[in-house]
């Protein structure tokens, strides 16, 4: 069992409501190439084995951009948003991230202005994207 529900190539303009995504292998949702503009609401990724989010490692021009994510729930993975490369103008409002236990979010170099309101963090937030990537909201 290796994930839950995978956007690919091109998913463009969506409204993705309830979507529940629990118990998957490797990752509750992966977002990736030129997956923009898409709205998730009300989304709960529980218990999926490594990473509850997970954006792809694309090319900047390829990244998952411009994506809403409004009061989801990340909760139970190793980790629970990780963002390995190119990856901009993704915004979280009210969603609760992370355990105690473990990282609530990786922003590696290639992450950029990813903002987080009213967002409840618990576990470790690594931040290795650079003093000028532009997040807003992190603890």
């Amino acid at each position: 069992d290796v994930g839950g529900y995978f956007l690919c190539w091109r998913v463009q303009e969506g409204t993705f409501r309830r979507l529940r995504c629990e118990r998957n292998g490797q990752f509750g949702i992966s977002i990736g190439h030129k997956d923009t503009d898409n709205t998730f609401e009300e989304c709960m990724l529980k218990d999926n084995g490594e990473f509850a989010l997970v954006f792809r490692e694309e090319s900047e021009r390829n990244g998952a951009h411009r994506n809403t994510w409004t009061r989801c729930e990340f909760v139970g993975s190793k980790v629970a948003i990780h963002v390995p490369a190119y990856a901009f103008d993704n915004v979280l409002d009210s969603c609760r991230i992370g355990d105690p236990d473990g990282r609530a979010l990786t922003l590696l170099p290639g992450a950029r202005r990813f903002a987080f309101h009213n967002c409840t963090f618990a576990g470790e937030v690594y931040d290795e994207s650079g003093a000028d990537a532009g997040h807003t909201g992190l603890p």
